[in-house]
């Protein structure tokens, strides 16, 4: 398999933790081969995705400190609803409430 991200390995680390920080190299190969299902810009922290990788759905982000974040969701409609909580969040941080975003909980 050509995606050094989704080895095997990878994959069960993905299912195994809550998250995994790849490489800006894995995430070009990774978006070569998923579907994006949805993909919205944050205008903070670049784009947030929902994936489609043969059977795993993976939320991706990246952080403000322009880390890459991937974390599998158990389902679409759960990855629709993180995805808007996300939104929500960076919404209130335009307004300057002060939250953070939680990228590695």
């Amino acid at each position: 398999m050509a995606l050094l991200i989704m080895t095997k390995s990878k994959l069960r680390s993905l299912q195994n933790n809550k998250f995994l920080l790849i490489s800006v190299s894995d995430l070009h190969n990774l978006l070569k081969q998923a579907d994006v299902i949805e993909e919205a810009n944050t205008y903070m922290s670049d784009y947030i995705r929902i994936l489609r990788y043969a059977d795993h759905i993976i939320i991706q982000e990246q952080t403000q400190k322009g880390e890459i974040v991937i974390r599998e969701q158990e389902s679409l409609g759960k990855a629709r609803i993180f995805l808007a909580n996300r939104l929500e969040i960076y919404e209130k941080m335009w307004d300057g409430c002060g939250c953070r975003v939680g990228y590695f909980e």
